[in-house]
């Protein structure tokens, strides 16, 4: 059993003098059983949280501090009441105290003597002790940490623990019954028990609890009893040692229920000091809370205690927290309650802490530190001033996060003290050397500060080796001068005589020579030239000494002058490798100006890092004398550092490198193969600029990431610019000091949460990862489950049904959100989580606006916002505005401090800062949404509130009529229209679409009462009479405002089809018409012709062009076909009207009754073919016929015809109960057949002419099962008919169906079908934008099209699927999949490349690979620019299947990066997918209708189900 009072016995600071100050004292006593009747009424739904564990503060002044405490929040279920609080200092000092602000609210405050405890009592609703709570201001005068517990309710919380104690005072009860009393008591769902005490500094915190005498769970177990009573005295039982006696445990409790040798109960102590007895009392060693055996259980008796002074065997605590053994049927006046701890218990959080860190004394600390950086001149090397300003920075971090913990800054303030105490001073520096020719034999060499000769140096002269002229000399003496300690004078044993060249070098290998400062330090090795009179004419001018010398600089001048007409030479020596390391010699010019001979040379480069010097000599003859003077100049090449490393936000795969030189500007992605950061490798250079490098990293770094760099040189080739000779040396792990850091990536967090009409949204300071799930997410204790949309920053998600609260939680051991592209930035946990419960919304305190930060106004009227507005309150604002009122002006309060900045966008897009006085209003609805961004970091989201602005319009975005078109067409500032629709119409519908959101509309026809219509929705049917009707569409607008438009509605006159006999006749032929007869096939045996008769057509051309056929099939071609007929045995005669150039308007067949007859009478099918129609009149059906009767054929062409018939179709029942509420469409021609052969059956076939039909042979079948023929008959009838596929003519189906009326026939597809689905596969940018331009990296390819072959997101990967793709990277489980499925692979050195854009060229493999594409083995390129490319065989395939395509000038640039329009596109054609017909308009502004990838951005970025029409085209079907 976990005992949850248990805490770490480690702690450092005592516990019990802290705490004893920090409770409630007999102040309190006026609690008593009254106030505590109302404990258990304290088991509500509240709970306490804090948002930060720690609160930092600096006091650098010794003033005092005030800090109130916004990290406080309570949730409650809405409308919670809560009747106390409290608040206790732990820590507390003189001048502590808290201030509370209850004015108003009916809560009053009782404040201890002294102590820094407070309780808060008063019935108010959670909301305003909220307030009381974070808003109250601590006020310290005096230094130290301090912490502050703040509890639910009247009873203190111990905050070691998280147990409350509660001091029951009840006259005369008895421990049983006490012990039966505190567990009936229960505190916010906690069970209450008889307190048990098992730490100083519990003891120590209860004493100030017990005013007086109480019962406590402590009870000697080993004690016999009668009725509860313990039977004998201890003192006859002690001959008998520990039998039967002096087994003390707290038997109530969680430790109550713990059972040790066979017993209940935890021991905390043996024996008595017996009264009348002896002293055998022990300590107890815990076995049982597993702290070891050398741990002794605390006890607390009172002196002499226990004694067994009347059989005693129960415990009580006295006021001063001492222990008192005593009768357990005595009585006593209280009785001690805890409560926490007990199996069961709520796990609800009803107290917490906030530890108070103050940063004072690291202020100082850093202070101090910044000081040593700053000495002028510096005294100290700058190896030990870069590892004191690593541990400034590192401590001006500390100081600046104001929830930083006690461990941070302890561990600041000791960066800081090991890095002062590893200052080393700079070492004296040997300047220059002199002599006086002729005198005292003496050589004087110059320090830059005073020094001395180590005590230990016995013989000084012997750390110098001095040449003249090249010859070794002895040095006799050496002593530091008198007159100057900066000057050590040597003596030589030979006499300086013809101005020699002495040479002086230093061997500090015995450190002889030091500062004569504290820390000693030792002079360097160096070489020295003394100059004598002829060496003072030497001067070496340029450069300085100790000249640091860059790859720039060379090649570098170095200049001096000479005496007139000597010899100048030079030489470079490297003096760290030994001080004649001669290097080369130098080229030296000379020039004579004025009597002044100056002498120049250059240095080359590149030289390797280290310290050189160049020796300038000087030679001239004097007479028969020859003298030479030699003169140094020491300048170093710094060696090539790495300084700092920085990760920006917004690209936290890029690093930001600085050297402590330019670096080469020539760099390659190769030169830094060898440099890691975070174990990261660097995938390519971004750019180089002097001794900043930007670098791609394979992978993003984290906000947690510590940067730790690595560098091997055997794999890259960093060198200083224009010094190649200058590498970088190798960087180990743990070798990262002079390196210093920054990592800017920004946590990704939740910045706004709220409930809108039935969905959750959230917000998040950063766009997040495309899920798979919301694994980790619960709300009101439910998991949410998708459906869900993620945009940007934002995620959509239904609300669980079955929630119970408004509890939003995350687990992020169970979830995998992360910001989007950044795997390592993860959304940390809402633990315990954000109560959105009622109305409750959430925004973060950084991202809220004041009170009265946001409102709207036009002119100087204020413009009302519904609800007001609240700061915690992000959405779900609504303003009305007048039609008139065109622009508004957005007034917004700054955001928290400077280091915010608002944006505004007005419907998705951005408004420039400041100008927000005149918003322009579109014409009903309109968004504005203010974001709060970090002001360094614009991209970083920290709050939003959005506002809808309703511009009020009676105006109409469309209007569409069931029937017939409008005329004009409609447009919104049109009112008056006319409708034409035929007399079969006799009822009509109209769908209204209003711009305003809250506008209605009302429509009314004469005669009828006016009906509201749905935005929108079609209205309910109206009545049409023959003539002319009005219709008048009322909207009125948001504002009260009213428009109204007017249609006239012409229902035709009914038309006679000559039902009543006889042959149709023939239509009148204008007199400029053109009439010709041709002579058609009658085939005898239908579609299978076994022979030809022939018949003559009469075909006229009127003078518009249209051309009509009569044919009359008369009794003597009759005979013929019949003769024919039987000759060859068949028995269909089929008159065909041939039309391939599709002009004819009109066919009327007439077939005379004698016709009819013979055909009866042999057996003969009548047949009438025509390229609209087929019309088949079985044998039987010319029974009896006895008058002429005939067939017209007219097709229906007009577009406008075939759309009123749909538009009636759509409205008619018979064609809703077989298409129920699927979207119906016209496949093909529409063909009007009337006739006057009435109640017969005749058989038709319709073609399905210009119809594409699914190649493949399932989809086909699928397609015709969905088609049927609606059809109009002249007297009114509608029906629906299935009909059955039929071959047409070759090459051409059919549908064939038995009618026995006429009129209009339409093939119409119902799309009756389940629907098939497409999941989206691809989403847009948190701005709203599709950018279709950008570029698609290898991973978010490998994740599209693993979506779309149906991958499990969820499965776990094992192994990485490659070296360069962690397990947990975003994408693994997809790159994993399609290298599995063969579609994507890794390069030729085993990797994937995640994150490098896919190229055109392995776009062209991946598309091979899965659809198998037959890869040309023939060489040929049809491209200038793939011949030779490992891609030019699959490239060759895909433009064969017509995946991709070339450029206009002959190119394909396989190298080139594929964008997400060009993505789409080829994913969409790998999987048969769209383009999308029929979705929602324009999904991104930056992809209008017109983008030439619209419709299959569309497909990609939409879930949807949908149908394949007529056309082969997908089209959106919304169920």
């Amino acid at each position: 059993m976990t005992i949850s009072k248990k805490w770490n016995k480690g702690w450092s600071r005592s516990l019990a003098a802290s705490l004893s100050i920090a409770l409630v004292t007999a102040n309190f006593a006026v609690l008593g059983p009254v106030a505590h009747a109302a404990v258990a009424e304290n088991d509500g739904t509240e709970q306490i949280f804090t948002s930060e564990k720690y609160r930092s503060f600096t006091n650098p002044d010794s003033g005092a501090v005030n800090l109130t405490f916004p990290e406080l929040f309570i949730t409650a279920d809405s409308g919670e009441m809560m009747d106390g609080a409290t608040v206790v200092i732990n820590g507390y000092k003189s001048g502590d105290k808290i201030t509370f602000a209850t004015s108003g609210t009916g809560i009053t405050v009782a404040a201890s003597g002294g102590n820094g405890a407070y309780i808060l009592k008063g019935n108010a609703p959670v909301e305003v002790y909220q307030q009381i709570l974070e808003n109250a201001q601590f006020t310290m005068t005096s230094p130290g940490e301090r912490s502050l517990t703040f509890g639910l309710g009247p009873v203190l919380a111990f905050n070691k623990n998280g147990h409350f104690y509660e001091y029951v005072t009840q006259n005369s009860i008895k421990w049983t019954d006490a012990r039966v009393k505190a567990e009936e008591r229960t505190y916010y769902g906690r069970k209450g028990y008889l307190a048990t005490i098992t730490d100083p500094a519990e003891n120590a915190f209860i004493a100030e609890k017990a005013q007086g005498i109480g019962w406590i769970g402590g009870k000697d177990v080993a004690r016999t009893e009668t009725n509860g009573r313990a039977n004998t005295r201890v003192f006859t039982l002690q001959n008998n040692k520990y039998n039967g006696y002096g087994d003390w445990r707290w038997v109530t409790g969680p430790e109550g229920k713990l059972q040790y040798e066979g017993k209940s109960g935890l021991p905390f102590y043996k024996g008595y000091n017996a009264s009348g007895g002896k002293n055998d009392s022990a300590t107890v060693t815990d076995t049982t809370y597993g702290l070891g055996s050398d741990y002794i259980m605390h006890n607390n008796w009172d002196a002499g205690e226990p004694n067994d002074s009347s059989y005693e065997h129960v415990v009580h605590i006295f006021a001063s927290g001492k222990w008192n053994d005593y009768p357990i049927d005595n009585i006593v006046n209280a009785y001690l309650v805890e409560y926490g701890g007990m199996e069961g218990d709520a796990n609800s959080s009803i107290s917490t802490t906030i530890t108070l860190v103050d940063k004072t004394p690291l202020k100082q600390d850093n202070e101090t530190a910044e000081g040593y950086l700053g000495l002028e001149p510096q005294e100290y090397t700058k190896a030990s001033l870069a590892i004191l300003k690593t541990a400034t920075d590192a401590a001006n971090a500390v100081l600046e996060d104001e929830h930083t913990s006690p461990e941070e800054v302890e561990a600041a303030r000791k960066g800081l003290a090991d890095a002062i105490a590893g200052l080393v001073k700079q070492p004296p520096v040997a300047d220059s050397a002199s002599y006086t020719e002729g005198s005292n034999n003496q050589v004087s060499i110059k320090f830059d500060k005073p020094i001395k000769f180590n005590a230990d140096d016995t013989d000084t002269t012997d750390d110098f080796r001095v040449t003249l002229d090249g010859r070794l000399v002895d040095v006799t003496h050496a002593v530091v001068s008198d007159q100057d300690p900066s000057v050590i004078i040597l003596t030589l044993a030979s006499p300086l005589s013809n101005d020699p060249v002495v040479r002086i070098e230093y061997d500090a290998a015995e450190s002889a020579i030091q500062a004569q400062t504290p820390g000693k330090e030792p002079v360097s090795d160096f070489t020295l030239i003394a100059n004598g009179p002829f060496g003072d004419s030497l001067e070496i001018q340029t450069p300085a000494k100790g000249t640091e010398v860059y790859g720039a600089d060379f090649p570098l001048p170095v200049t001096g002058q000479a005496a007139l007409d000597s010899v100048v030479t030079a030489a470079v020596y490297k003096v760290d490798v030994h001080p004649n390391a001669h290097l080369f010699d130098l080229e030296v010019g000379i020039t004579v100006t004025d009597d002044v001979y100056k002498w120049d040379t250059k240095l080359p480069g590149p030289l390797a890092p280290g310290s050189y010097h160049v020796a300038v000599t000087s030679t001239k003859t004097f007479g028969d004398e020859v003298r030479t003077e030699t003169k140094l100049v020491p300048f170093t090449v710094p060696q090539l550092e790495l300084t700092h490393v920085a990760v920006n936000e917004g690209q936290p795969d890029h690093a930001v490198l600085t050297f402590n030189q330019p670096v080469g500007s020539a760099l390659t992605d190769a030169d830094l193969t060898g440099l890691t950061i975070d174990g990261r490798k660097v995938i390519a250079v971004k750019s180089v600029q002097g001794d900043k490098v930007e670098v791609v990293l394979e992978e993003a770094l984290g906000p947690d990431d510590a940067l730790i760099v690595g560098y091997d040189p055997a794999a890259g080739n960093v060198t200083a610019e224009g010094n190649v000779l200058n590498e970088l040396k190798p960087i180990q792990a743990g070798e990262q000091s002079g390196i210093t850091k920054n990592n800017n990536v920004i946590p990704l967090q939740l910045v706004a949460a709220y409930p809108e009409a039935g969905q959750l949204k959230l917000v998040f300071n950063k766009p997040i990862n495309d899920l798979t799930d919301l694994a980790g997410f619960t709300y009101g204790g439910v998991p949410l489950q998708a459906p869900f949309e993620i945009n940007g920053n934002e995620l959509i998600v239904s609300i669980p049904a079955d929630h119970n609260g408004g509890m939003l939680s995350y687990d992020p051991e169970l979830g995998n959100v992360t910001e989007n592209g950044n795997k390592n930035n993860p959304l940390t946990g809402l633990q315990p989580g954000i109560d959105l419960g009622g109305d409750g919304k959430y925004i973060a305190d950084g991202g809220k606006l004041p009170e009265n930060g946001l409102g709207l106004t036009a002119g100087d009227k204020p413009v009302s916002l519904s609800p007001a507005f609240q700061p915690d309150v992000p959405s779900g604002y609504q303003a009305t505005v007048p039609n008139e009122m065109g622009t508004i002006a957005l007034n917004l309060a700054p955001a928290g401090d400077n280091d915010t900045l608002r944006k505004v966008s007005l419907n998705g897009v951005e408004v420039p800062d400041g100008d927000w006085s005149k918003l322009p209003l579109q014409e009903g609805l309109n968004i504005i949404q203010v974001d709060i961004v970090d002001a360094k970091r614009p991209g970083v989201k920290l709050g939003q509130y959005q506002i809808q602005v309703i511009r009020a319009s009676g105006k109409l975005v469309s209007l569409d009529p069931s029937s017939g078109t409008l005329q004009p067409e409609f447009k919104p500032e049109t009112a008056s229209y006319d409708v034409s629709v035929a007399n079969s119409v006799y009822e009509m519908s109209f769908k209204p679409v209003t711009l305003d959101p809250g506008a209605v509309v009302t429509l009314s026809i004469a005669g009828e009462a006016p009906v509201e219509v749905t935005n929108g929705q079609w209205s309910k049917a109206l009545p049409l009479k023959v003539g002319k009707n009005e219709v008048l569409v009322t909207v009125k607008d948001s504002a009260g405002g009213t428009n109204t438009y007017t249609m006239i509605i012409t229902r035709q006159e009914p038309v006679s089809s000559g039902g009543g006999g006889g042959s149709a006749p023939a239509p009148a032929a204008p007199e400029t018409s053109k009439t010709e007869v041709i002579q058609v096939d009658v085939a005898i045996g239908g579609a299978n012709a076994a022979g030809i008769t022939k018949v003559p057509v009469q075909r006229t051309t009127q003078s518009n062009g249209m051309i009509t056929d009569l044919v009359r099939f008369t009794k003597d071609k009759a005979e013929e076909a019949v003769k024919m007929a039987k000759e060859t045995g068949q028995s269909i005669a089929r008159v065909v009207i041939p039309d391939a150039a599709d002009n004819v308007s009109e066919v009327n067949v007439q077939i005379p009754a004698e016709t009819a007859k013979l055909l009866k009478e042999n057996g003969i099918v009548l047949e009438i073919y025509t390229e609209n129609a087929i019309v088949r009149v079985p044998n039987e059906s010319l029974e009896g016929i006895g008058q002429d009767f005939y067939f017209r054929l007219v097709p229906v062409r007009s577009a406008t015809e075939r759309s009123e018939i749909e538009k009636r179709a759509t409205l008619e029942a018979v064609v809703r109960e077989v298409a129920k509420d699927n979207k119906i469409e016209v496949v093909a021609r529409p063909m009007t057949i009337e006739t006057n052969l009435s109640s017969r059956a005749v058989t038709l076939i319709l073609p399905l002419r210009d119809v594409k039909l699914p190649a493949n042979e399932a989809a086909r079948n699928a397609f015709l099962a969905q088609l049927g023929i609606f059809i109009e008959h002249t007297d009114g009838t509608k029906e629906v008919v299935k009909g059955k596929a039929v071959t047409y003519k070759e090459g051409l189906l059919g549908l064939e169906f038995s009618v026995s009326k006429f009129s209009t026939f339409t093939i119409i597809n119902f799309n009756n079908q389940s629907p098939a689905t497409h999941v989206s596969y691809i989403v847009g940018f948190p701005d709203g934008q599709f950018k279709p331009d950008d570029r698609v990296t290898r991973s978010q390819m490998a994740l599209m099209i693993a979506r779309n072959l149906g991958y499990d997101a969820s499965a776990a990967v094992g192994t990485p699927p490659f070296p360069d793709v962690a397990v947990r990277h975003y994408a693994a489980a997809a790159i994993a999949f399609v290298n599995a499925q063969g579609v994507m692979k890794g390069d030729p050195a085993g990797k994937f490349r995640g994150n490098a854009p896919i190229t055109r060229a392995e776009m062209a493999a991946a598309a091979a690979n899965y659809l198998k594409l037959a890869v040309p083995a023939d060489g040929k390129s049809g491209f200038s620019d793939t011949t030779g490319h490992w891609a030019q065989a699959v490239i060759e395939a895909n433009v064969s299947a017509g995946l991709l395509k070339g450029y206009p000038d002959g190119s394909f640039k396989p190298n080139a990066y594929l964008t997400r329009a060009e993505a789409v596109v080829i994913v969409n054609q790998m999987f048969d997918r769209g383009p999308l017909h029929g979705a929602d308009a324009v999904k991104f502004p930056d992809v209008s209708k017109n983008h030439w990838a619209y419709l299959d951005i569309q497909e990609a970025v939409i879930d949807h189900q949908y149908r394949i029409d007529s056309e082969q085209k997908e089209q959106r079907v919304t169920e």
